[in-house]
Parts: C-alpha cells; sequence; structure tokens
C-alpha cells in the first residue's frame, strides 16, 4: 500500500492527477498505556460509524485500505 501511494503521489503533486487517492499521516504522542488504549478505541468507533453510514452502492465509493501501525518506545 505505502508504494502505490509512492508511486502515485508525483502525479498528484505535479497536477497531472488532481484527485487525491492516498494520504500519509504520522503522530508522536506522549502517553500511558491506558491513554493509547483509549486513542485505539476511539479510532475503531469513528472507523464503525462511518462505515455504517457509508451507502456500499454508491457509485462514486472506493475502496480504501487503512492500515494504522503504533509501537512504544520500548521495542
Amino acid at each position: 500500500m505505502v508504494r502505490r501511494v509512492l508511486v502515485w503521489a508525483p502525479e498528484y503533486v505535479s497536477g497531472r492527477d488532481p484527485e487525491v487517492h492516498g494520504t500519509f499521516s504520522q503522530r508522536s504522542m506522549r502517553l500511558t498505556a491506558a491513554e493509547f488504549g483509549e486513542v485505539e478505541r476511539r479510532i475503531q468507533e469513528v472507523i464503525k460509524e462511518v462505515e455504517d453510514a457509508a451507502d456500499p452502492d454508491d457509485p462514486e465509493a472506493r475502496l480504501w485500505s487503512l492500515d494504522i501501525v503504533a509501537a512504544d518506545d520500548l521495542i
């Protein structure tokens, strides 16, 4: 998936493909394990809400892949 975004990104930046097909977002946060668990829970809640409200038959709908990888500073 990252490879697909990297191949497409120059097309977007150059204006050859004006439609958004991918994103990359990164953030470092100082949290307790419990606080991080809450972040994970809330992310899943938002994803479910949006998924439940989406119309799978909408011709504008596309299949989006979303991978979230997290690691603490102890590994």
